[in-house]
């Protein structure tokens, strides 16, 4: 049965904003004094309107520098429409002219607009970052047009990332007079130790949060990068709301590195496709659509990723409403009509999920035959050519039970058991998120009715 409980949803970061529709990449909301209306293609401007902001969810590779296309498709190229013209060569010399006048501000930091503005770093390199990340680099001596190219080029790596909110401030006539660009990244939280000195270490799947001065915009391993570095976070930066097993957002700005509680929404995960879409059933009984962000999320484990945290539940049909879970949000986009997903959390409901999930793999199990052939196993059974692959089943099995009895796991460990013993089962010739984050193997389906051809692995590139 479901409980009844109260729901909470933690308001948004951005103060802006009804939601006033949606666009292909972006979700948009405008903030008006008087009735406003907008379509998939367009968004009217009331003579008295102040700001919009759009909501980038990084389903796209953004690029300024790209063929032109319709302002109502792949996400930036609805920038163009708040600029006179509104061509693509107007919004790039628009933005540029906005970076020219200190009007285009990234986490609350406007952007430099001469090589005066930027501090070199330990190594020399004249360097402007985002949330602690590299975002474009000049020469010592730069003239003021790199720079601004430079500029340009952070807007748009800031763009591709997923869970960016960018709110134009608008003139009488809708035309944007400043751009500032809201770019989090994404932690589960394990514990948040006090270091005594006015700041806190995050520890987030088993270590401390840090960060790579070199790292891609985007949720893709650098093996080149700069030797990751732990983030001090001022007590005074961290909201009340953060605590072990909630999922966070951090983000730098000029008062430094900030943590807070994502949004939330509590209720039913009841179907989905990993990085396709989530439906999410909420305690009221309101049924929802979810799109993955694909945000900064290397900071907790792949089971309560989206990708992943759906594949259990959808595999074990965990999906019947019998087991609540919390869905996470960028800031400020839980209530539009494209929340940005971060990812799950299981609460009470972590042990109950692998206690099921145990019993459906002890199912498989006790009915898998070893035979030859389809015609010895007989029909509707599966069968493999060799014993070893049930016992190595059994003894996934076992290592989850293990996991069961072991009261001192956190939720998130409990759930990555359920996803441990998921890939146990199905392995991971089409898992999206094993292939990525590492964990693939061979699983149970992977060898059993060999008489079946079998999915082909992802490509991984």
């Amino acid at each position: 049965m479901k409980r009844k409980v109260y729901s909470r949803m933690l308001a948004g970061m951005l103060s802006a904003a009804v939601v006033a529709g949606g666009l292909a990449g972006c979700g948009a909301k405008t903030e008006t004094k008087t009735t406003q209306s907008a379509t998939e293609s367009e968004t009217e401007v009331g003579e008295e309107s102040q700001a919009v902001t759009l909501i980038c969810d990084g389903s796209a590779s953004y690029k300024l520098e790209a063929e032109e296309r319709d302002t109502d498709f792949d996400g930036n190229y609805v920038f163009a429409q708040y600029f006179e013209g509104k061509t693509q060569e107007d919004m790039i010399s628009g933005i540029q002219e906005l970076i020219q006048n200190g009007k285009v501000l990234i986490n609350g930091i406007a952007l430099p607009t001469s090589i005066d503005e930027i501090t070199a770093n330990e190594n020399g390199e004249y360097c402007y970052t985002i949330n602690g990340v590299k975002a474009f680099q000049v020469e010592s001596g730069a003239s003021a047009e790199d720079v601004l190219a430079g500029g340009l080029e952070a807007v748009t790596q800031t763009v591709k990332a997923a869970g960016t909110n960018v709110t134009f401030e608008l003139d009488e006539n809708g035309y944007a007079t400043s751009m500032s660009l809201f770019v989090t990244r994404g932690a589960l939280v394990d514990e948040i130790i006090d270091n005594g000195d006015g700041t806190s270490t995050l520890i987030a799947d088993g270590a401390e949060y840090a960060i790579s001065p070199d790292e891609s915009p985007m949720p893709i391993p650098n093996e080149n990068a700069a030797a990751p570095i732990t983030i001090a976070f001022p007590n005074e930066n961290i909201s009340r709301g953060v605590e072990a097993g909630i999922i966070a957002v951090c983000w730098f700005d000029e008062n430094g590195w900030n943590l807070k509680e994502a949004d939330r929404m509590d209720g039913y995960l009841v179907g989905g496709a990993d990085h396709e879409d989530y439906l999410f059933e909420d305690l009221t009984g309101t049924t929802h659509y979810f799109e993955d962000a694909d945000m900064y999320n290397r900071a907790f484990a792949t089971q309560n990723r989206p990708g992943g945290f759906v594949n259990t539940q959808v595999h074990f049909e965990l999906t019947e409403g019998d087991y609540e879970v919390t869905a996470w949000f960028v800031p400020g986009t839980a209530e539009t009509e494209k929340p940005m997903l971060i990812g799950f959390t299981t609460g009470d409901s972590s042990r109950p999920r692998l206690e099921a999930s145990i019993a459906y793999a002890q199912n498989i199990a006790d009915h898998a035959v070893v035979a030859d052939s389809r015609e010895e196993a007989g029909e509707d059974v599966d069968w493999v050519e060799n014993q070893s692959t049930i016992d190595d089943l059994t003894a996934a099995i076992a290592t989850a039970q293990k996991a069961l009895d072991d009261n001192t796991l956190t939720d998130s460990a409990v759930d990555g058991a359920v996803y441990q013993l998921y890939l146990a089962v199905w392995g991971s010739m089409s898992d999206v998120s094993a292939v990525y984050s590492g964990t693939a193997v061979e699983g149970f389906y992977d060898i059993a009715n060999p008489d079946v051809e079998k999915a082909a692995p992802v490509e991984t590139n």
